[in-house]
């Protein structure tokens, strides 16, 4: 996979994060190696997010500057938006993930049991050779978001597969409820509204789909909150 962004080096890593420990063995890849991968992908997705509330809340300024310069003398200037960061869930880890995921990589690459089926599940290579058996993927998301009125933004990887389907349940129950069949990346979809317009933290697992059928495995378990 390509990392010359920060938003390519998250997908990476997403796909990396997903893997590491089935594989890490076969890689010659460490605890430390495996601590890493979690670190960096929580904080920069953390400052990726932080990325998107800034330039969204931009809007919101140069806004109070325009009716400041030249908006209607009868009305009240609004105040400035609240900038609400969040914090790097790390913040004691230094500063160079690229180079730390580069690191692994190349020694990840150089382990005598590496072969390119490896390589593609932990997104070290860029296009299979040869065709990867379906039963030996493993389901990733890429990037998720709440979007707002209990909706929810998913970006994954088809991995040579038709598309994904998603499934939920709410924080504490057991049983899991399709929610979407994605054959796009990214894929946009809901839950239904909850009493009172409460915020709600849900779970959500993918796994691929070979036409119709589902094959592989099912995703790790993400957790989100999901707001009116």
């Amino acid at each position: 996979m390509q990392t010359r962004t920060a938003e390519q080096l998250l997908e990476a890593l997403t796909v990396e994060k997903a893997n590491i420990n089935t594989y890490r063995t076969q890689l010659g890849l460490t605890e430390a190696d495996v601590t890493a991968c979690t670190e960096d992908h929580a904080n920069l997705t953390a400052a990726l997010d932080n990325v998107d509330v800034v330039e969204a809340d931009k809007k919101g300024v140069t806004q109070v500057k325009n009716l400041v310069y030249s908006g209607d003398p009868n009305i009240t200037v609004e105040p400035y938006p609240s900038f609400t960061l969040t914090a790097l869930p790390f913040p004691d880890v230094k500063a160079g993930s690229l180079s730390r995921y580069n690191n692994r990589k190349g020694r990840a690459k150089l382990a005598a049991a590496y072969t390119t089926q490896i390589g593609m599940a932990m997104g070290y290579e860029d296009t299979p050779p040869d065709p990867i058996s379906p039963e030996l993927l493993n389901a990733a998301l890429k990037s998720y978001k709440n979007l707002g009125s209990y909706q929810l933004e998913a970006a994954f990887a088809k991995q040579g597969m038709s598309g994904m389907v998603f499934q939920y349940r709410l924080k504490g129950a057991e049983k899991w409820l399709d929610i979407k069949t994605a054959l796009q990346s990214p894929a946009t979809f809901g839950i239904p509204p909850q009493p009172d317009d409460a915020a709600v933290e849900i779970e959500l697992r993918c796994r691929l789909l070979n036409g119709n059928q589902q094959v592989g495995n099912w995703s790790p378990i993400y957790s989100m909150v999901l707001t009116s």
